[in-house]
């Protein structure tokens, strides 16, 4: 599978299914960066929708130029060796990151 045959431009790599990303990815017919950046684009894009509390898009560009360079050295990788995924999550892992606390659906019987 290469990125001409799946017709997938610049501004379409957001709509590849994720077997279809990690295959390319896994191939080198796309860097992971470049999957990465068309991502954290269409984050901006959507930004009205409140999706994402917190996205760390340097660490998450720089995560993704690590994982070029591994197959670029022809290390060995995951299925899903550097494809970004969000994750969602209901308290702070780390406290210098922003977080929402869940809150019970029904309030507590009396």
């Amino acid at each position: 599978m290469t990125m001409s045959h799946l017709g997938a431009s610049a501004t379409a790599l957001h709509a590849l299914t994720l077997v279809q990303a990690a295959s390319l990815v896994r191939e080198g017919s796309l860097k992971s960066e470049d999957y990465a950046a068309a991502l954290l684009q269409r984050c901006r894009d959507g930004a009205l929708l409140n999706a994402f509390i917190h996205v760390d898009e340097q660490a998450l560009l720089a995560a993704a130029r690590e994982a070029d360079l591994a197959r670029a050295a022809g290390r060995s990788l995951g299925q899903l060796h550097g494809i970004p995924l969000a994750v969602n999550k209901r308290s702070r892992s780390r406290p210098d990151e922003p977080s929402r606390q869940c809150r019970p659906a029904t309030p507590p019987r009396s």
